[in-house]
């Protein structure tokens, strides 16, 4: 009679790997002669064995019936052992040895990662963004998958993962779970976060140059106002500063407007606004003496106070200059002649008013022997007598000459 496999001989062993081991295989146990009766004793009974089939060469997988080994690699095994007494009746049996990767590989996270919004006004990441060289005692290919953990509901992991402008302050950490899989389904997990930055600064557009009076309304209300596109909508405000500078030629003042635009993550873009100042009205005077004409001997009028306004300028002085011009030849010249009072205003931007006021001063008047007496009385009683009646007359016509 052949020898005889006991019911309870398994038809598959299992092993599985250590949960923290580092290799890819298990450690093994089974003797096949447990499971065999005879009638002669075990002593004399031959068990062999040969591997059917298995992910290692049949040398193994140690002779005998005793098959057990601590490093089994994963994988199924088919052995068949034979079982031999010393009559030469045999029996076989299969028993399938299966080594299972039983080992969750080793989820590793970078500490903290930080994107950029595009200019669409989202972040697309990926699970290489957070894996810092997870890895596996049996394979080096891992399913990796990441999980948003400030979502309510959570939404199932994904190969990536999607952020917009409501994440986008620079400051918040987004709570993230990396989940990494084996080929045979262990799976370990680890926790990091993400802050999303918004870099994209505002397109910013500035109104056209313009060119104005200088006393004109410059307000961006008559001007314009700057606009500005960004990858946030509706988180840009606009403001401008004015610096008013000196222009050249025809431009009196320049006005140089920087407008600026801020989004929510403080990127700024700038623009100007050049707006040209003009000014070509001259000063006013506060009055235009005219000329006139007048004695030698009337006393010259004292200049009269005149003062000037202008458009643009707050502040005009006015020059004041006298000159004598077209004196007569010879004694004359004393009395004949002109008085040029000239006023000059100027303006900020270079505008001249300028007014000549003649006054010419002539000898227009006949001399006059004012006072002197039309007649002389003289009595001989207030002199010295003389033998000839007569009496000492001295008389300066001079005195009573009046002339310029």
């Amino acid at each position: 009679q052949a020898p005889v496999y006991a019911a309870n001989t398994p038809l598959i062993v299992t092993a599985n790997t250590a949960p923290n081991a580092t290799v890819c295989n298990a450690a093994v146990n089974f003797n096949m002669a447990a499971f065999v009766s005879d009638c002669e004793a075990a002593a004399d009974l031959t068990i062999t064995n040969t591997l059917i089939s298995g992910p290692v060469s049949s040398s193994f997988i140690p002779a005998g019936s005793n098959i057990s080994a601590p490093n089994y690699p994963i994988g199924t095994y088919v052995v068949r052992f034979t079982t031999t007494d010393k009559c030469g009746n045999s029996a076989t049996k299969d028993v399938t040895i299966q080594v299972n990767d039983a080992t969750p590989p080793t989820a590793v996270c970078i500490n903290g990662v930080s994107a950029s919004l595009q200019p669409s006004g989202i972040v697309v990441v990926t699970v290489n963004q957070f894996n810092n060289n997870s890895y596996d005692n049996c394979t080096s290919s891992l399913d990796l998958l990441i999980q948003r953990l400030d979502q309510n509901p959570l939404v199932a992991p994904t190969p990536s993962l999607e952020y917009n402008c409501d994440d986008a302050d620079g400051v918040t950490q987004h709570g993230v779970k990396l989940f990494v899989a084996d080929s045979t389904g262990n799976m370990s997990m680890c926790l990091t976060y993400i802050v999303i930055q918004d870099n994209v600064a505002p397109s910013i557009t500035c109104p056209a140059n313009d060119t104005l009076d200088c006393a004109a309304n410059t307000a961006p209300q008559l001007l314009g106002f700057a606009t500005a596109v960004d990858n946030c909508p509706n988180n840009v405000s606009i403001d401008f500063t004015d610096v008013l500078a000196s222009g050249t030629g025809p431009v009196c003042e320049l006005l140089t407007r920087t407008w600026s635009a801020m989004d929510l993550a403080n990127n700024i873009s700038t623009c100007e606004q050049l707006i040209s100042l003009v000014d070509t009205i001259k000063p006013v005077l506060s009055a235009y003496p005219p000329d006139e004409t007048i004695s030698c001997s009337t006393p010259l009028p004292a200049p009269a106070t005149i003062t000037a306004t202008d458009n643009c300028s707050a502040l005009v002085t006015v020059q004041f200059d006298q000159d004598t011009i077209n004196i007569a030849q010879g004694p004359c010249g004393q009395f004949n002649y002109t008085i040029v009072r000239t006023r000059t205003a100027v303006d900020d931007c270079g505008n001249t008013e300028i007014h000549s006021r003649l006054i010419n001063v002539e000898d227009i008047t006949e001399p006059e022997f004012a006072g002197m007496p039309d007649t002389l009385v003289l009595n001989t009683s207030q002199f010295p007598p003389n033998l000839t009646c007569t009496v000492p007359l001295v008389l300066n016509v001079a005195q009573f000459l009046e002339d310029c």
